[in-house]
Order: C-alpha cells, then structure tokens, then sequence
C-alpha cells in the first residue's frame, strides 16, 4: 500500500493566491514552514522590486514534543550558486512574527529575574553552615518537648535510641486509643 511507504510531503503554496485563513491552517498543521523573503532594503534593489537575486529565507520547525526552532538566514544567487550568510541582530525582529502567538508573556524582566533569583525554596540548601530549618505548619520538637513529653505505645516513656516511633498528641481531646496501630485488625 502507498500510504504505507510516505514518510513526508513537500508542497509549495503561494499565500498571496490563497485566503489568509487557508495559509494559517496549513502553516499549523505542518511540521516545518519555509518562507522566502526578496531583500528591498538594499539601494539598488529599492528601484527594481523584481530583483531577486538576494532575499531572506525564513524556516520554523516543530518537534514532536512541541518545541518550535526557527531559523533565518539571508541568500545570495550568484553565476555560482546560492551562498548563505546568518541575519545580523537588527534582523532577528521580523524572526519574531514567525514564532506561535500566545496570550501571555513567556520571557521576565530583568528585575523578575533579579527577583526570582532571590527567593529561598523550601527544600534549597541555604550554604551558610547552620541547619536547615524547614517549616511545614507543625511545632518543631523543641517547642513541643517543653509542652508534654511524647508518648509510645501504651502511654509511657521508654529509651528513645531503641528506634521507637516517638508520637506527639496533636490536641488533648484526642482519643486514647490512638495511640495503638490502627492496622491491628488486618490480616497482614
């Protein structure tokens, strides 16, 4: 079978001949978009729009995983052939109507960024050679060692280096038998 066999399809499509709408569908269901630009900006092509024997050649590509590169690079047709040349800084403007519209901005100021890089996260070491104090809503064992001692099974104290789970009562109207395994009743 032929469809079998096609791994891509190349076509040429004249978006000045075509509705806008029509090009814009194509362009988004295609995995690569080549554009040919004729450079006006030149003297001496300023007076003869059909000079073109130099232009821009715009190419964007997408991956499978949805990231998008766009490539732009200026052409030259000479007795022979084509030579390329990157597009200067200035020219990486009109690169930006290539790439997907979107509703927000992806990129930070420069002050986001000074700011973001200022936030301490949660779990980041700090570096400065004191521990690492992490809050996570509950006293830490200092503060509730001098409110009540912890409880083991059965309501007293034993030696703590043994590996015991030591449990700390979350309020005192907790029920008692809380402390016992609340898996005592399965068939494990």
């Amino acid at each position: 079978m032929l469809t079998d066999q096609i791994s891509s399809i190349f076509g040429l499509v004249h978006s000045d001949l075509h509705e806008e709408r029509a090009a814009a569908t194509l362009e988004y269901m295609s995995s690569m978009v080549a554009s040919v630009e004729p450079d006006h900006h030149s003297s001496e092509n300023f007076l003869s729009e059909k000079n073109f024997t130099q232009g821009k050649f715009n190419a964007r590509l997408k991956r499978r995983n949805g990231r998008v590169r766009v490539l732009c690079e200026k052409f030259k047709v000479e007795a022979g052939g084509i030579s390329f040349a990157s597009v200067s800084a200035e020219d990486v403007t009109t690169v930006a109507g290539l790439l997907p519209k979107v509703q927000f901005n992806l990129q930070l100021s420069e002050k986001e960024q000074i700011d973001r890089a200022k936030v301490v996260l949660p779990f980041e070491h700090q570096g400065n050679g004191s521990p690492i104090q992490i809050y996570d809503g509950r006293k830490s064992l200092e503060e509730s060692s001098s409110e009540g001692a912890p409880l083991s099974r059965g309501g007293k104290k034993e030696d703590s280096t043994l590996g015991e789970i030591i449990y700390f009562r979350d309020s005192d109207d907790e029920m008692p038998d809380s402390d016992e395994d609340p898996d005592d009743d399965l068939d494990i």
